[in-house]
């Protein structure tokens, strides 16, 4: 029988998954969107979505700190500053939803806008507008018109319109390919920027946003600055990310480490409070029988006379009780 030859082994290689710049990225957005020298992109995006407000100067105020572990977690603001010296704002990008709702994320962040702003000396009137911005990746009301309704149904019950103190502009980029419908001289800016936070960095897109950029200076120099990210800022940024996710995930074993020593201490302290009490309900039982006072009791085992004459009244109300029901009607009464 002729042995037949074996055809050589071609390897498989696993292709390396790499991760795209991208502006919804939460280090890229702000490293783009809130540095000092690209006050243009920034000034273009606001005015983008507040077309009929013209915005002269954009102010940052200066960030919180960066968490670092879970512990320190906290809601914070990803750009906040002022606009024209009498309008806090804080502009947020969001990738995914979170558990909780969206809705309660925006009044908190509207609530420490206004919360946020020195009082001393001022009068209510003082206080600066506020105007809460949010950037999504994904579909915020499933009926929007309902929410915003609500500011005019209070306009037209107390006669305050809420949105001349509060405002909120929300960017749905998801569905931003749609755009590529439309003509890009047709975009509206608000439409432009849409399709640069959704698709910059995105080789299948390329020159859908150089078109755009071609057209909106602050789209432009948003991309040049993303793309003039170092790589090697890339891979500090990714390793980073990674030894901060292992602290946290170190943190956690501590903890659950802990929590596991302190629910053993517990239950040895349980265990061993249990064992006291059965000594003490059996001497308790044989110096009731002794003719011996609650009082005396106490006395002799240095112990809380009303824990003594609970015990004394168990045997008194209820003798045909068990030893672990006695103990179990102690600890439950906490004495």
């Amino acid at each position: 029988m002729q042995k037949q030859k074996l055809k050589p082994c071609v390897e498989f290689v696993r292709p390396q998954k790499t991760n795209r710049l991208s502006l919804t990225t939460d280090w890229v957005f702000k490293h783009v969107m809130a540095h000092l020298d690209n006050r243009l992109a920034l000034h273009s995006c606001l005015q983008s979505m507040q077309t009929g407000y013209p915005i002269r100067e954009v102010n940052l105020n200066p960030n919180e700190e960066v968490v670092v572990f879970s512990a320190q977690k906290a809601i914070r603001y990803d750009i906040v500053g002022t606009i024209n010296g009498n309008r806090n704002f804080n502009l947020e990008m969001q990738q995914r939803r979170k558990a909780k709702s969206e809705e309660l994320r925006l009044l908190y962040y509207a609530a420490r806008l206004f919360s946020g702003q020195s009082i001393r000396g001022k009068e209510t009137d003082d206080l600066m507008s506020v105007w809460n911005i949010m950037i999504t990746d994904f579909k915020v009301f499933a009926q929007q018109d309902m929410h915003v309704g609500n500011l005019f149904e209070m306009k037209a019950k107390t006669g305050i319109d809420l949105t001349d103190y509060f405002q909120l502009s929300i960017m749905e980029i998801e569905g931003a390919l749609q755009l590529k419908e439309k003509e890009v001289s047709l975009l509206r800016p608000d439409e432009q920027w849409m399709a640069v936070f959704k698709f910059a960095g995105d080789p299948a897109q390329e020159k859908w946003i150089h078109a755009i950029t071609r057209m909106n200076e602050g789209c432009r120099k948003a991309v040049e600055r993303m793309m003039a990210i170092p790589a090697e800022m890339m891979e500090y940024i990714e390793e980073t990310r990674r030894n901060i996710q292992m602290m946290e995930m170190q943190e956690q074993l501590n903890q659950a480490r802990r929590s596991g020593l302190a629910d053993g201490k517990e239950e040895g302290l349980r265990e061993g409070r249990q064992k006291y009490l059965a000594k003490l309900i059996r001497s308790v039982q044989k110096k009731m029988h002794q003719g011996m006072s609650a009082a005396e009791i106490a006395e002799d085992w240095d112990e809380d006379i009303h824990l003594i004459q609970q015990i004394m009244f168990t045997f008194q109300f209820h003798p045909e009780w068990t030893m672990p029901q006695r103990i179990e009607i102690l600890t439950k009464e906490k004495v």
